[in-house]
């Protein structure tokens, strides 16, 4: 999990509740689910970043390049 970003916190948090066996299962789905809505985030924030840059790079390649080609004329 440490590979999905997940913190050192969470999973020493988990491990205590997995230490508690069954009783505990509900209180991990609910640390999972929890965990979800963070990675979720993430993704968001990391996927409005790609489209901003994208979104940069297609205006260089339309405006940019474009000036670029009639300075060289």
């Amino acid at each position: 999990m440490r590979e999905a970003g997940v913190s050192i916190e969470y999973l020493i948090e988990y491990i205590e509740l997995f230490k508690g066996g069954k009783k505990t299962l509900e209180a991990r789905k609910d640390l999972l689910r929890e965990q979800l809505k963070v990675i979720k985030r993430h993704l968001d924030e990391v996927q409005n970043t790609y489209d901003l840059i994208n979104k940069k790079v297609q205006n260089y390649e339309t405006h940019v390049e474009g000036y670029h080609g009639k300075l060289i004329k």
